[in-house]
């Protein structure tokens, strides 16, 4: 686990907006919103690029990014794994590797 760098932000927000997409739309049947306003380029813009996110993000990262944690002061704000890698204890991993760097 490392921070997050500008560098990643792109995989940071495809990875949050394919989990929302997968997760969201069924329930809440908006396309409009899942394919209209969040947007990857978007997200980073009015959402990563902020100081007190950005600060506080970091990524499991093994060549690839599989995940990303998001800390708002002592708690775990987001928590995402792309899809195609969960069950694979990549969450588990980021949340020890947070703890013992705390």
């Amino acid at each position: 686990m490392s921070s997050a760098q500008t560098k990643d932000l792109s995989r940071i927000a495809e990875i949050f907006v394919f989990n929302n997409r997968i997760n969201y739309l069924p329930i809440f049947k908006d396309e409009s919103y899942s394919f209209g306003e969040l947007q990857v380029v978007s997200f980073i813009e009015q959402y990563l690029k902020r100081k007190e996110v950005y600060q506080n993000l970091y990524v499991y990262d093994d060549g690839l990014i599989r995940g990303f944690l998001q800390m708002k002061e002592t708690e775990i704000y987001k928590l995402y794994i792309e899809p195609c890698f969960q069950r694979e204890g990549i969450g588990h991993e980021l949340i020890e590797l947070k703890r013992e760097t705390s």
